[in-house]
């Protein structure tokens, strides 16, 4: 079904879905715990496959954002400031760089209210995909960020299956407050 040296598509993946739905439930408890096993190495591989394509996709979108901020800068230059605006709200919706919000709170002390990070751009549009919320699309987005610029061996481990997503997440949570150069032990 799935040829060892050749790129798994779409299609590829939407076959696995079904052949899934296919397992084979005639074996023994011992074949039942196997069955688990493997499907579990499974999800772990597909989380960390998810962490690559969600990394493909921000630096994409990241492309895209620095189009619209050229854009942007020679509408600005020609004094269009409607052609202005939009390409700096395209170029905020493909960018990972959330904007500080321009108003303030003003029983806040001087501090701005946040907004919730990432909640109308690549966060969100990962969250759609995964049936998530922008919140939850957010912290994909930072999982698979730090695995793939940070912590590849954990990235790796994921891959092989000798991690689930829930212990790559913690292993992130806690490397957080290390150095790089003491990240680079894990």
């Amino acid at each position: 079904m799935f040829e060892s040296g050749s790129e798994l598509t779409t299609e590829g993946l939407q076959a696995l879905v079904a052949a899934l739905s296919r397992l084979d439930e005639r074996v023994d408890d011992a074949g039942r715990i196997d069955q688990l096993s493997a499907l579990e190495r499974v999800k772990s591989a597909v989380a960390a496959a998810q962490a690559r394509v969600t990394v493909g996709f921000i630096a994409s979108q990241e492309q895209i954002a620095a189009g619209w901020r050229e854009h942007a800068k020679a509408c600005a230059d020609d004094n269009d400031f409607d052609g202005w605006r939009q390409a700096r709200d395209n170029a905020r919706r493909a960018s990972l760089e959330e904007p500080e919000p321009a108003d303030q709170n003003p029983g806040d002390g001087g501090r701005s209210r946040k907004r919730p990070v990432l909640a109308n751009g690549i966060a969100a549009q990962v969250a759609l995909a995964r049936h998530e919320s922008p919140h939850r699309g957010s912290q994909h987005l930072t999982l698979a960020l730090t695995l793939d610029r940070h912590l590849p061996t954990v990235l790796a481990w994921l891959q092989a299956g000798v991690l689930s997503e829930w212990r790559a997440t913690l292993i992130v949570r806690e490397a957080a407050v290390l150095t790089p150069d003491r990240q680079q032990v894990l």
